[in-house]
């Protein structure tokens, strides 16, 4: 072989070898940030992002550990104690020594000073009273009709009493009690022996009346002039659909809908042009005046803060001015500031923030911070409405809590099979909220509400009088 050849083939095998090398390092680099793409993923907790603290793994880091202080567990010497109060006696019994503990003497009926008081709390029996009215018929002696007594006033048509209305709906939602476990408890504890069927028909029942109470509390937060809304998953009949909720400090309101979209939120919000303090989602832009959560942001930063330099310094340096936000924030509601003070520093933060963003924005060197700062500047105005308005919030934290019944009912439930379910469940968990808002017994209300359904009066209200 002469040399020119030779040196031709180990030229072609070079150049071989080296496009399958370069070939292999552009594949091991698009695989190296695939795998950090998803170590991220896994990293991901309620802390840096929106996943709810119910799914954080055991080893997912604690919120905010406090330092140790040094002192032991419990109570610390000199506090005040707490005892528990003595309860109004039904019923007592006095209770004599029938000899002295020291000489062993008979002893008198003599009292030598106060009694030492010892209650015992306890449950009596409680068995389902049963009702039966017999209605007499009489036949008429001139046309021979036969005519039977009507049920007396205040006797509901049902088999079951408003009391009992109101328990079944009481624990199915406010204690997430399944239709099952409330037949069983019926049967076991109250002895009423009854069908899966009548449970499921006293919970319906009890929806259907609260149709004009679920409505008024609608229009109620329609008019009103700061909102918190968010929305979460659920199912009908195994197709994915979406609870919307709508808050205000007493009233709370709860919609399933089919969609997620901004015509699904201008179905519960129709009409609404007050303050809409939400999170980033795009549904909510077609109203004017929102406040956006910061505490999302901050979870997003601390997420993107796991990114290699530069994306990292720019989240951490974000970061620390979504805390500046936080601590003016505190300051304000709990030493009781004026706003004008608020809206003061307030301005400050957002102006060093405007200039850190617009620098972020501008750098060609990072395409991610560079994304970040130009999404939170599209908005910008919106992360500040709590500075200038009385009633609103940094956070849509209000929000996140009053679907937290409803999340947790999803998680224990395969939610509805049809849609009358679920206008029962979104009005018995409106219901459920806007009582735990209001300081009021779910309970009571519903015995009021199933006792002004058989009087055929109308429903009491889920608004503040």
């Amino acid at each position: 072989m002469e040399r020119a050849e030779a040196e031709a083939i180990y030229d072609a095998g070079r150049e071989a070898v080296v496009s399958v090398l370069l070939a292999m390092s552009e594949q091991i680099a698009v695989l190296t940030a695939r795998v950090e793409e998803l170590e991220r993923q896994v990293a991901r907790n309620s802390r840096n992002s929106s996943k709810p603290p119910s799914s954080d793994p055991p080893w997912a880091p604690k919120p905010n550990p406090k330092k140790p202080s040094g002192r032991k567990r419990g109570g610390q010497d000199g506090h005040d104690g707490h005892h528990r109060q003595l309860y109004v006696a039904d019923r007592i019994e006095a209770a004599w020594p029938s000899s002295c503990s020291g000489c062993g003497s008979s002893l008198g009926r003599c009292a030598s000073g106060a009694p030492s008081v010892h209650q015992v709390a306890e449950l009596p029996p409680v068995v389902v009273e049963i009702i039966e009215y017999q209605l007499n018929q009489v036949r008429c002696m001139g046309c021979e009709t036969v005519t039977y007594a009507p049920l007396p006033e205040g006797v509901p048509r049902s088999a079951f009493g408003p009391r009992l209305h109101a328990l079944v709906g009481t624990l199915t939602a406010d204690s997430r009690v399944s239709r099952r476990n409330v037949r069983d408890l019926l049967d076991t504890v109250f002895g009423c022996p009854i069908s899966l069927g009548a449970v499921d028909a006293m919970v319906q029942r009890v929806g259907s009346q609260l149709q004009a109470p679920y409505e008024q509390a609608v229009r109620y937060i329609r008019g009103a002039d700061v909102l918190c809304v968010d929305e979460t998953g659920w199912k009908i009949a195994g197709t994915r659909s979406w609870v919307w909720g709508a808050f205000t400090p007493e009233v709370g309101v709860l919609r399933i809908d089919p969609e997620r979209s901004a015509d699904a939120a201008e179905r519960l919000l129709a009409g609404f042009t007050g303050v809409v303090s939400c999170d980033r989602y795009g549904a909510y832009r077609q109203y004017d005046e929102r406040q956006l959560c910061w505490a999302h942001l901050d979870r997003n930063l601390s997420d993107l803060a796991a990114y290699p330099e530069p994306t990292r310094s720019t989240a951490e340096t974000l970061k620390a001015v979504c805390d500046e936000v936080f601590t003016a924030w505190r300051a304000y509601a709990d030493e009781h500031q004026d706003r004008a003070r608020l809206r003061r520093r307030v301005g400050q933060i957002k102006s060093r923030m405007r200039n850190l963003l617009d620098d972020a924005a501008s750098n060609g060197r990072d395409k991610k911070a560079r994304r970040i700062a130009r999404g939170i500047l599209r908005e910008f105005d919106c992360y500040w409405t709590f500075a200038s308005i009385d009633g609103v919030e940094p956070t849509n934290n209000d929000a996140e809590r009053g679907l937290r019944r409803t999340v947790i009912t999803r998680k224990v439930s395969f939610g509805n099979q049809t849609q009358r379910g679920a206008r029962t469940t979104e009005r018995l968990q409106t219901a459920a909220e806007c009582c735990r808002r209001q300081s009021r017994s779910l309970f009571t209300y519903l015995q009021e509400l199933a006792d002004a359904a058989t009087r055929g009066d109308p429903a009491p209200s889920l608004t503040p009088a």
